[in-house]
């Protein structure tokens, strides 16, 4: 994904950016795995009614 927007970057600027888009990513998941597990707890609470 970033081979084309940083091809001008030297390679330590291009590890930079990787780590930063890594970083950046996790948010998402965590909220991701998050909702996956709101969603567990609800179907487990509406089996249990």
């Amino acid at each position: 994904m970033l081979g084309k927007k940083l091809g001008s970057l030297s390679p330590s600027e291009v590890g930079r950016a990787r780590q930063f888009e890594e970083e950046s990513a996790k948010p998402a998941r965590l909220v991701a795995d998050f909702a996956l597990d709101k969603t567990i707890v609800c179907d487990l609470i509406d089996l249990q009614q």
